[in-house]
């Protein structure tokens, strides 16, 4: 059966990716469903939420509001709460039954900016996409609402699609910014943490960077509307960090990727960014798999996208060494290496204290390389 899963954890939905990225961003978000979807979003798909909570609430849906389409309440608590909170903007973000009985997220977003007097965007979700779904439609949704300018050429680079689903604790992103201050320019819109401010603002900048399958679309499109270059890249190792700084000077040029026994399941950018890295160092060649789509941008010739835990189970046979979420070990060939790489849209907070994220990780990989005698 398609998409049934056995063994690993539901992913991080399209919902929590969407009221996570707007609730950091400023905007106060109504995920419009039964309480067990915000359940789902604050209990495992948004780690951070027990230290850190958002401004991220839930309509309750009723089966009786679902039958008679009373958005009355939604808008009301909405308004009671904005009173309380100040935000900036308001958001609805979907879930199942609303998809399901053909509610206009677009539309009760539009009603509610009219009773409250407040931006109010809607964000079409509906629980079976995943996290970088989400994220991006939540980009587009702003992008919209807010319209953003074309001003160039103030020495700032942009980076699109960093969020805690990729890069837990964000202590990886550091080496990015310390990359882009090393090619004598400053970042403008960072993460959803700069707010929204700074997201409307992210036409003046000269380039963008996009970390994350999250990032992807929204680069394409700000490259196609506003000719702003991107390159798709995380700060994995000395070969990105290389590669970032040439393009950011302006130097743009075509990557052979070259296929091998290695095999990379995770974001696709991110595992393409490994993929270059491991490269630079040892001369081997690695494949990806992902649940998360996949890029032309980014993709090696024998890159696939994953459905269910069948298609994992198969292509793994093909591999020597596996790197990927440790909850991924269960369905790998129990012979061969596999190096742990958390992915918290994938295990959330499971591993978060394992030390086994992107800090350490090329160490992890030439271990399992050495031992395996893979060339």
């Amino acid at each position: 059966m398609a998409r049934l899963f056995m063994k690993l954890p539901s992913f991080a939905t399209d919902y929590s990716g969407a009221a996570s990225f707007l609730s950091d961003i400023g905007g106060l978000v109504a995920v419009h469903g039964p309480t067990g979807c915000i359940g789902n979003y604050t209990g495992y798909d948004d780690p951070r939420w027990f230290s850190s909570p958002g401004m991220v609430f839930n309509s309750a849906l009723r089966e009786i509001d679902a039958v008679m389409g009373n958005d009355h309440a939604l808008i009301e608590n909405m308004r009671k709460a904005c009173e309380i909170y100040n935000p900036c903007f308001t958001a609805i973000v979907g879930t199942p039954i609303p998809d399901l009985i053909g509610c206009d997220i677009t539309g009760a977003a539009d009603d509610l900016e009219k009773v409250i007097g407040i931006p109010s965007v809607g964000v079409p979700t509906n629980g079976y996409g995943y996290y970088h779904n989400g994220i991006e439609k939540s980009m587009f949704a702003l992008e919209k609402k807010f319209s953003v300018l074309s001003c160039p050429n103030r020495g700032k680079i942009n980076i699109l699609g960093h969020s805690h689903y990729d890069y837990g604790d964000g202590s990886a992103m550091e080496i990015l910014a310390d990359a882009i201050a090393d090619s004598h320019r400053s970042i403008g819109f960072g993460s959803p943490a700069d707010g929204l401010a700074a997201f409307t603002d992210i036409g003046c900048a000269d380039a963008n960077i996009a970390v994350s399958s999250s990032g992807m679309k929204f680069a394409e499109y700000l490259e196609n509307s506003l000719n702003m270059p991107f390159i798709a890249s995380a700060p994995i190792g000395a070969a990105n960090t290389e590669l970032i700084k040439d393009f950011i000077k302006g130097n743009r040029y075509e990557e052979t990727r070259e296929s091998g026994n290695i095999l990379i399941i995770g974001d696709h950018v991110v595992s393409d960014s490994l993929r270059r890295e491991i490269f630079r160092e040892t001369g081997l060649g690695s494949d990806v798999a992902t649940f998360f789509g996949l890029h032309d941008k980014t993709a090696g010739k024998r890159d696939i996208v994953l459905r269910d835990e069948n298609d994992l189970i198969n292509i793994s046979k093909r591999y020597e060494i596996i790197v990927g979420d440790p909850l991924y070990s269960s369905l790998a060939p129990g012979n061969l290496p596999f190096v742990p790489f958390a992915h918290p849209a994938v295990s959330g907070k499971m591993f978060r204290e394992h030390g086994i994220g992107m800090i350490g990780l090329m160490e992890r990989v030439k271990e399992a390389i050495r031992r395996s005698g893979v060339s």
